[in-house]
């Protein structure tokens, strides 16, 4: 990938869905040394942000390809960002009146922690938003990013259903 200016009279378009926040744009154009080959091309806006751009240079044999290629990697890139920020999320696991985020953060000697967030989808109205505050589980490490995000889900699961801990 490269992340200088593009081509000249590129036209992007944007997807219909936000992906974690961000609004992402594609396009795509031929390559200039093999005309018979596409790249493509994005840039990941949101607001108060830097703007994440990119352009890929393996060339893809289709426009379809380079397409589903500029988007993809966009969305890679925006999570990227996230788990820099310690922000990205898996989706989100409802349990009863709560909603569980999973989240993943870099340990230090290598590998993810697992970290969760438990917020209310309803019930009490008085009760404040968040039920559990960013939560990492230090006693765990998981190799792939995937996995811790998806332990996580699973202890702030096991804190909803104990009950315990949980502001009110």
């Amino acid at each position: 990938m490269r992340d200088h200016e593009y081509p000249k009279h590129l036209e992007f378009t944007e997807l219909i869905e936000l992906h974690n926040g961000y609004a992402i744009h594609w396009a795509v154009s031929r390559s200039d040394v093999h005309p018979e080959k596409w790249i493509g091309h994005f840039r990941a806006i949101k607001e108060a942000t830097a703007t994440i751009r990119g352009s890929i240079i393996d060339l893809q044999d289709s426009e379809a390809a380079a397409q589903n290629r500029a988007i993809d990697d966009a969305k890679f890139f925006v999570d990227e960002a996230l788990v820099d920020q310690g922000r990205a999320t898996l989706d989100h696991w409802e349990n009863g009146d709560y909603r569980v985020y999973g989240y993943a953060v870099p340990a230090a000697g290598g590998g993810f922690h697992p970290a969760y967030v438990v917020d209310r989808a309803r019930g009490i109205p008085d009760a404040p938003r968040i039920a559990v505050k960013f939560r990492v589980v230090t006693s765990q490490v998981c190799e792939f990013e995937g996995i811790a995000k998806v332990m996580a889900l699973s202890h702030g699961d096991q804190r909803v259903n104990s009950g315990q801990d949980l502001l009110f």
